[in-house]
Formats: C-alpha cells, structure tokens, sequence
C-alpha cells in the first residue's frame, strides 16, 4: 500500500516515517508534487545499493492493461538501491522466492544489512498504516446485483452440467467409457466438476474489487493473508465437500447422506455440494457436511502432526553425526565416509541460485553471430593501439586462431550439456541452480564502476580480446583447484572436483567469452577485472565451511516443510 502507484505522502507524514531510520539526514528527495512525495520515495531511503527486477502478484500475463498505473504496480524495477517503479509486495519482499529483496541483500551484502533492512521496512509500513488506518468488513464481501447475476450463473453451470449428466442416466441413454462403470464414471465427472465451481466463482469476483478500495483483496495481493479460493467460498459459493478426498457417501442406511434427502438421490446438493456462500449462511444439510469436512480436518491435523514430528526425530537421530570434515570429505562420528564431496559440487546450498545457460538450445550460426569475434568488430570496438597490435602481420593469425577456438569452445560447452542431460529422464530445462549469481554480478559491476558510451575512437575498449579470453582461461582453470583442502592421489575425487564445477565452468565461458564482454556488455578493463575477482570471491565463500553439521541441517530441512505441510493441507481441506 505504501509502495503503490496512487500512494501519496504529505510532509509531515513522510518525516515521521523517515525519522525513524537512524541515517536519516533530515533531507527530504524532491517532493513527486507539490509538496507530496510518493511511497517509493521514501521506502528507496532504506533500501541498500542493489539492483533487482521482478513482477510483483498484480502482474497479469494475459493483460493488455498498458496504464501507467498497472506498469508501475506490476514491475518492480531497483537501481542502485532506488525503487524507480512497482510496490512491493511478498513475493518482492521475501516470501519464499529467490531473487527478493531479503535473498538479494543477503546475498550481496550480508546478513547485517539485511537484518536492518527488514526491520526498518517494518517500521515504515506500521507507522505508514498507524495514519492511514486499515480495516476488513462485511462491506468487502458483500456483492453488488450484476456480480451476485454473474457467480450465481457460474453455479448453476456447474450443476446443471452435471444434473444432464444423471438425467441421461436415469434414461438409459447414456454408455460410459470403456473400463468403466456408470457409478465410477458420474462420481470422476461430478468430482472434477463440482470441485472446480469455487475458483471459477472466485475469478468472478477478483475482475471486480479493487486491491485499493477493497481491504479483503489488498491482503490478497499483497501475499499477506488469504487466497482466492478464500473469497470464492466468503462471497460465491462453499462449494463441493469432501471426506477422504470423495464427495460425502451414502451411509445414512446405505441409500442416502442424510435424512433431508430422498432414497437414492443423486443431486449434487445431496452428496454434499454447498451452493451457499459464507456470507449468506449455509442450510442445514450444509451444515452438516461442512462439518463433516471441518472434523476431518481437524483429526487429520492432529494425527499428521504426530506423524510428523516422529519422522523429524528419526531423521534428527539418524543424521545428527554427519559432519563436513577438512578434508572436504562427508563422515559420521566413527570416520565412516558418507560421501567424497558434499552435494556432489561442494558448495553450500545456500548460496545456490538458479540461472540460465543460454546456449542450449541455441543453433551453431545463432552461437557463431553471439560468440564470434570478427576483424571488423575488433576494428569497431577496441582501441586502435590494442587492434594494431593484435592484429598485426606477427599475431594476426594467432589472434584469429584464438577467436575461433574460444566461440567452438562455447559449441562444444552446448554439445556436452545436451548429452549430459539426455540421460535424465523429463523435459529439459535451461536453467540450473549454481553458485555466483552472475547476471546480478555483472549489473551490479556496470552500476558502480559505469560502462563505455559509445564506440567512439575514445570509448572504445582498453581490453583486449586475447586479455579476455586469457582471464577466463585462469578463472577457470583455478575454480577446481579452489578445493585445495584435498590433496589426496586419489585420482577419481580429483575428476569429481571437476566435474563439480562443469557447469560454472560453462556458464562463466559463455557470459564472458571475448565479443559479449566487448562488445555486448562496454566492460572496461577496470569493471572485466573487477568481475573475475568477485567471482572467486565469492566461489570460495559458497564453498561449504568444515565443520558443518549438514546432517542436522538436511533433517531440519526435511522435517519443516513436512510439518507445514501437512498443516496447510489438512486445514485447506
């Protein structure tokens, strides 16, 4: 809300809020109007130097909305630490995305000021709703006439769809499938039907309110609480009822779900669909299923919790000993080994992101015209001296030699994913998780240290192609040799710790391989430098620390999520 498009703060409530922040210098930005400043504003005095893009919940891949005011509320755009546009929402914030504003500080710059950047966006945002105020009331959930015509519409849809269905029946006229029986095949389409009436009511009604009037649906889009199937069931209809994942059976005398019904009836109402809404209150044979379902989800709370939290215990005892040794190696309290190196690459899940490989499914001409370095492009984009010398009658040759491997490099790179990942089974994907956030890396380089212009004689590149193609070279040829720790002649641990950097090695070859650095990226020579070093850097820090007790961690991050879970599973139910 504060970070919304139409947000507009006064003076005196934008110094309230900023004081609050102990750097504060008592310098207020230039006002948005005339004595009013937006909420990116002031939330961007908090935010750290990072860069950051990403669509926040309002973001609709459908829309054709070109408004400035959906634009600027469904991208959030961050550069060098100012919120240029969009709100911030969970997904933005933290949650449980990568690529937040909580990972990114992090990540780039510690848990210290991520500590503080977290506990000030608190701050801001409870003084920011203590004036504006904040409240949720039946007026949010009660539907107008042509809203109330459209949800009643899709309810009857959905029932009559499946009445034509039981009519056919009762007529004989209707012949199920092969290898199914008529009883199987009503209860398949009556389930998958009647199930889906809620969420097709709830869209409905999320067309309608508005997340800046209506309080009910600013939580929802903002991520802080409530989904849509929350509003559905508040405004539309309960919806279809289920016990042990079935529609409610016939155990009142075998004939009937309860006694409000006829013998045999097969009615969707009587099988335990509830056509009311919250707000108008249910029946009593609703009532009664709803009940049903809300007993259910209770016990099935109470004994999943159970459950889960003996699971938890034996995995604790179970891996409580494992340990990562100086070695590099992974061992139990007795020295047994558990594995050569941990994970399979060494590194520290927690500084694992996931990040394209763009050279998979590119063609070789798509990858020569990226990769390749021409005459003309070293005659257009580096500098006279540097081009001369390189390419003079002694190095010509050499220099075209080195080109030429350096792009059927990046072929072979492609050529060894794509027969590596033809063994695993699925479809396959061009992005994988490995440490060094590169794209971010680069951004944030060009940010602070500023790029070439033009390619005007004096922007030109003060690097050299064969610099360039020399610097990874080492980088790469370094990255293995990082796990010095393990100086055994054990020669297959030595291939392992290659082969835990193969795709780094890949990834780094094909983002900063000579024409994309020159050419498609202005790097100087200062900036190119500077980013080789933050990769070591920050290889070596991803590198999992000895002494880690990853076998508690791992049982800590089985036996969470497990009893989460099946939390939220039981009580969504």
């Amino acid at each position: 809300m504060l970070t919304r498009y139409n947000t507009k703060i006064a003076k005196q409530l934008a110094m309230n809020i900023l004081i609050m922040n102990k750097t504060f210098t008592g310098e207020l930005p230039p006002s948005d109007k005339k004595d009013l400043w937006n909420g990116r504003q002031i939330v961007s005095n908090i935010i750290p130097p990072i860069n950051l893009q990403k669509f926040t919940n309002s973001f609709n891949e459908g829309s054709t909305d070109t408004s400035e005011e959906y634009i600027s509320n469904s991208r959030t755009i961050v550069r060098n630490g100012e919120l240029i546009s969009g709100a911030i929402d969970k997904s933005i914030l933290g949650a449980t995305k990568e690529g937040s504003f909580a990972h990114i500080i992090w990540a780039d710059l510690g848990p210290e000021q991520a500590k503080d950047f977290l506990s000030l966006i608190q701050k801001f945002t409870n003084k920011f709703l203590w004036h504006r105020g904040f409240s949720v009331g039946l007026g949010d959930i009660y539907p107008d006439q042509p809203l109330r015509t459209k949800m009643d519409r899709k309810i009857l849809e959905g029932i009559t769809e499946i009445e034509e269905l039981i009519s056919r029946i009762d007529g004989g006229t209707f012949v199920p499938p092969p290898d199914t029986t008529v009883e199987e095949y009503l209860e398949i389409q009556a389930t998958e039907k009647l199930n889906t009436i809620t969420l097709s009511v709830a869209s409905e009604v999320l067309k309608v309110l508005d997340p800046e009037t209506n309080g009910l649906m600013g939580m929802i889009t903002s991520g802080s609480k409530g989904s849509d199937i929350n509003v559905g069931q508040m405004m539309g209809c309960v919806g279809q009822q289920n016990v042990d994942r079935k529609r409610i059976i016939k155990n009142y005398g075998r004939h009937r779900t309860l006694p409000f019904f006829h013998r045999d009836d097969m009615t969707p109402k009587s099988r335990g669909f509830v056509e009311h809404s919250f707000l108008q209150g249910l029946d009593p044979a609703e009532f009664f299923f709803h009940s049903m379902t809300g007993r259910e989800g209770i016990i099935d709370t109470a004994i999943r919790t159970a459950d889960s939290g003996y699971l938890s215990r034996r995995l604790m005892k179970a891996m409580e000993d494992i340990f990562v040794g100086y070695d590099n190696t992974i061992r139990n309290s007795n020295g047994q080994i558990i594995q050569f190196i941990f994970g399979e690459d060494g590194i520290d899940p927690m500084r694992i992101e996931k990040q394209k490989l763009e050279t998979l499914f590119m063609e070789n001409s798509e990858i020569k015209e990226r990769y390749h370095l021409t005459k003309d492009d070293i005659k257009n984009y580096v500098q006279p001296e540097i081009a001369k010398d390189i390419m003079s009658p002694g190095k010509g040759e050499d220099t075209n030699q080195q080109l030429e491997r350096e792009y059927k490099k990046v072929q072979k790179d492609r050529d060894l994913m794509r027969y590596l990942l033809d063994k695993l089974e699925g479809e396959i994907e061009d992005k994988f998780y490995l440490p060094v956030n590169l794209q971010r890396l680069l951004v944030n380089a060009k940010n602070q240290f500023g790029n070439r212009p033009s390619k005007s004689t004096k922007d030109r590149s003060d690097l050299s192609p064969l610099e360039v193609i020399e610097k990874v070279k080492e980088l790469n040829k370094k990255l293995p040799r990082i796990f010095s720790n393990q100086l055994r002649a054990n020669l297959e641990v030595q291939d392992n710790y290659n082969n835990a950097v193969t795709f780094l090695r890949i990834l780094i070859r094909s983002m900063f391989s000579s024409k994309r650095v020159i050419v498609e990226y202005n790097l100087t020579k200062t900036t190119f430098h500077y980013i080789l070093n933050q990769i070591e850097l920050k290889f070596m820090n991803a590198i999992v620390q000895p002494g880690e007790m990853v076998g508690a961690v791992a049982s800590q991050s089985l036996g969470e999520p497990s009893t989460q879970l099946t939390l939220n599973t039981s009580m969504g139910r």
